[in-house]
C-alpha cells in the first residue's frame, strides 16, 4: 500500500542516521512493527510481503519511493535521501545496483564493502545523549556503520561491536539463506530500537518469530574495547573524507587522489594484506590487532577449503575481499593498507612492502592479472547509472591498461579482462 497522506507523529532525523535505524525509531514511537510502518510510508509497495524491504534501500530510495516515504514521515526529500548510503555517492565507492529492479537486491548481497543488513554499532551512541526523545526511542543507527572503513567511534574512544553481548550473533544479521533485506525480523513487535533482533523461534503464517531481544546499548561491565589514538586518528581522517563537506583530495601512494579512489586502494590492498598473511603481521598496530586480523583470516581460509571440496576451480577471491565485521581486525587491515599507502610513491611502496604481498605456503595466490569477481564501478555523482572512470587512483592507473598480446596467464587460472580496481603489478 502506498503512503497517501502523512503519519499522525514522526521524528526528525539524527545527524548520520540510516534509513533502518529511523524506521526503527519511528516504528517504537508509533507502536508500530517495522512491517507496518514501511507499508504505511510506501517502503513496501510493489511488494507482496511487507517484511522483506530489499537491502538496496539502505542505498538509495527510488524517486516516487522517496517522495512516498518524505509525505508520510513529514520529512522533506533531501532528509529522506540523507538517510540513504547514495548521500555518500561523491565520497564512497557504492554498489552500481540503484536500479529499481530485482537485480539490485542480488548485487547488495554480492557486495561485500557495505554491510546489509548487518550492522557495527558503538553501546554508547545507541543510548543517546540524555535528550527526553532520545532516552524514549534511543540514538541513532549511523550509516556509517555500514561502512568496513568505520571501525571506531570517535566520540566514545571505543572500537565498534558487530555482535550481540547476549547471543553472540551479528546485529542485525539474518539466519542463513535468508533474503537480504532492509531489517530483520520486520514483524517482531514490541522491541525498542537498541534491543537485538536475532531470531529466536522463527515466524511462520500467522506465528510471528521471536527474537533475543538483549540490549545492545547496555555492553556488560569490562567489555568496552578501548581505541589507541593511533586507530582514533585514522579513523577520524577517514571519517572527514566521508563528509559531505570533507577534503577534496586525498593522498595514495604519494599522488592527490579522489576520496573514493583511496578507498578503492585500501580495499585492494586489504586483499592483498589477507591473501598473504602473516607477511603483514609486523605491520599490525599491536598484537591484539594481529591476533584478530589472524582469527579472520584463519575464517576465510576455512571457507575456501570448503567451498573447494565442492568445487576444486573456485577462485577464492570472493572470499578474501569480503571485509571482517569485527572491527578490531577491520582496524588492523585498514590501517596496514594505509600505512602503505603514506609512502611517496608508488615505487616506494613496492620497494618497501612488495614481499609482504608473495602468498603464504599453502594458500591461494592474488595475482596482478586477477579481476576482482564482484568490485563495483564507481556511483556517478549524480547519482546516475553512468560510473565515474577510472575508479582508481593515479598511482595505480598502469595496473588498469589492457596487457599486451601473450601476456596472459595460460587459460582457465585468471580472468583475461583488466579492471580498473586492480593494484600496480610492482606490487605483486
Amino acid at each position: 500500500m502506498v503512503a497517501n497522506r502523512p503519519l499522525p507523529r514522526s521524528l526528525d532525523p539524527l545527524p548520520d542516521e540510516s534509513l533502518p535505524g529511523y524506521m526503527l525509531r519511528l516504528a517504537h514511537r508509533l507502536s508500530l512493527t517495522p512491517a507496518r510502518l514501511a507499508a504505511l510510508t510506501g517502503l513496501a509497495a510493489g511488494s507482496r510481503f511487507p517484511s522483506w524491504i530489499p537491502a538496496s534501500t539502505l542505498v538509495h530510495l527510488p524517486a516516487a519511493a522517496r517522495d512516498a516515504f518524505a509525505l508520510a514521515t513529514r520529512l522533506t526529500p533531501a532528509e529522506v535521501e540523507g538517510l540513504c548510503l547514495s548521500s555518500m555517492s561523491r565520497r564512497y565507492p557504492l554498489p552500481t545496483a540503484i536500479r529499481d529492479n530485482h537485480r539490485s537486491n542480488s548485487m547488495i548481497r554480492l557486495e561485500r564493502w557495505v554491510f546489509a543488513p548487518a550492522t557495527r554499532y558503538c553501546p554508547r551512541c545507541l543510548a543517546g545523549d540524555g535528550s527526553a526523545v532520545r532516552r524514549a526511542h534511543g540514538g541513532p543507527g549511523r550509516k556509517t556503520w555500514h561502512l568496513p572503513v568505520v571501525f571506531a567511534c570517535t566520540d566514545h574512544q571505543r572500537l565498534l561491536e558487530h555482535l550481540c553481548p547476549a547471543c553472540s550473533r551479528p546485529a542485525h544479521g539474518l539466519r542463513s539463506g535468508s533474503p537480504t533485506v532492509l531489517l530483520p525480523q520486520m514483524r517482531a513487535a514490541a522491541l525498542h530500537p537498541a534491543q537485538c533482533r536475532a531470531e529466536t523461534t522463527p515466524g511462520n503464517g500467522r506465528r510471528l518469530p521471536t527474537c533475543c531481544a538483549a540490549r545492545l546499548d547496555a555492553p556488560a561491565a569490562g567489555q568496552e574495547i578501548r581505541a589507541t589514538h593511533n586507530i582514533l586518528a585514522l579513523q577520524q581522517r577517514v571519517l572527514d573524507l566521508l563528509r559531505a563537506d570533507g577534503p577534496e583530495t586525498t593522498v595514495s601512494a604519494g599522488q592527490p587522489t579522489q576520496p573514493p579512489r583511496y578507498f578503492i586502494d585500501l580495499r585492494v590492498l586489504t586483499l592483498l594484506v589477507c591473501s598473504s598473511w602473516p607477511a603483514a603481521r609486523p605491520m599490525a598496530p599491536s598484537a591484539g590487532v594481529a591476533a584478530a586480523i589472524d582469527r579472520h583470516v584463519d575464517r576465510q581460509h576455512q571457507r575456501i577449503a570448503a567451498v573447494r571440496e565442492q568445487s576444486p576451480t573456485s577462485r577464492p577471491l570472493r572470499i578474501l575481499d569480503a571485509p571482517p565485521p569485527d572491527a578490531a581486525a577491520g582496524a588492523g587491515l585498514i590501517a596496514i593498507a594505509d600505512q602503505i599507502l603514506s609512502l611517496a610513491s608508488p615505487t616506494m611502496s613496492a620497494n618497501t612492502y612488495g614481499p609482504c604481498f608473495r602468498p603464504a605456503p599453502g594458500r591461494p595466490a592474488v595475482r596482478s592479472g586477477a579481476v576482482w569477481p564482484t568490485a563495483p564501478e564507481l556511483t556517478a555523482p549524480t547519482g546516475s547509472e553512468k560510473p565515474a572512470s577510472p575508479s582508481c587512483s593515479p598511482s595505480r592507473e598502469p595496473a588498469a591498461a589492457p596487457r599486451a598480446p601473450g601476456s596472459h596467464p595460460p587459460p582457465g587460472t585468471l580472468r583475461r579482462r583488466a579492471h580498473p580496481g586492480l593494484p600496480p603489478q610492482g606490487l605483486v
